[in-house]
């Protein structure tokens, strides 16, 4: 979702949410080096 897809871009833990705490990672929707425009 937005917050896992900040956090990926900004390179941080996520805040908040059900990814709480977890560090960055590629998923299905894609990485954090492609966002989406």
């Amino acid at each position: 979702d937005y917050v896992m897809l900040r956090s990926a871009i900004l390179g941080v833990p996520v805040p908040e949410g059900l990814d709480k705490g977890d560090s960055p990672a590629p998923t299905a929707q894609g990485t954090a080096a492609t966002p989406a425009p």
